[in-house]
């Protein structure tokens, strides 16, 4: 079966603005919101994020990315407004990243 769905990308970093490692119990929280409003989700943990701010100054900083597949209706982009502002608290950071893309998704089940 194919269908039209969204694929969404969520970029968390790994450690505070001080370097301080954030708790896996933290980390863990937004993954279980995640996979509990889409059903399940995918972690990409471990990768280097290298960002420049307006002001020139370049960052590097360790993240993990946390992706899902959603059906496209009207409340996925007040869910994802949500899921930025807990992550925006949680951690402590100006602002949240995340993608948002089209995709057509197939599964294959036994009736197939």
């Amino acid at each position: 079966m194919f269908r039209e769905m969204k694929e969404v990308n969520v970029f968390i970093p790994l450690n505070d603005n001080g370097g301080r490692p954030f708790s896996p119990h933290d980390l863990q929280c937004v993954e279980e919101s995640m996979a509990a409003r889409f059903r399940g989700c995918t972690l990409h943990p471990s990768l280097l994020g290298v960002w420049i701010s307006p002001q020139g100054v370049r960052y590097r900083d360790a993240i993990m990315v946390v992706a899902v597949v959603a059906e496209d209706c009207p409340d996925l982009l007040p869910q994802l407004i949500a899921i930025g502002s807990f992550i925006r608290q949680q951690f402590n950071q100006e602002e949240v990243f995340m993608t948002i893309r089209a995709v057509g998704v197939v599964s294959v089940d036994e009736r197939d």
